[in-house]
């Protein structure tokens, strides 16, 4: 998996994340099909949600951390 698809994947997520926490299940939802249909593996979430925390981004690290439980519990 390139960086550029990586990035664009991580951009189109943070766009669908509501700022006002209104609507978190709709991103995590959003985030859930675009990695499954870019086969985006458990771990790269957790990885990005990883990289958010460490950036002091909570609900771009919640959306991503969520998808990766999801993804990972089938």
């Amino acid at each position: 998996m390139d960086f550029d698809m990586i990035d664009e994947f991580v951009s189109t997520v943070i766009e669908k994340i509501d700022p006002d926490q209104r609507n978190l299940c709709f991103a995590v939802n959003f985030t859930l099909e675009l990695s499954e249909e870019r086969s985006i593996p458990p771990k790269l979430l957790l990885d990005l949600a990883d990289a958010c925390r460490k950036q002091k981004m909570p609900l771009e690290e919640y959306v991503f951390a969520k998808a990766c439980t999801r993804l990972a519990s089938g």
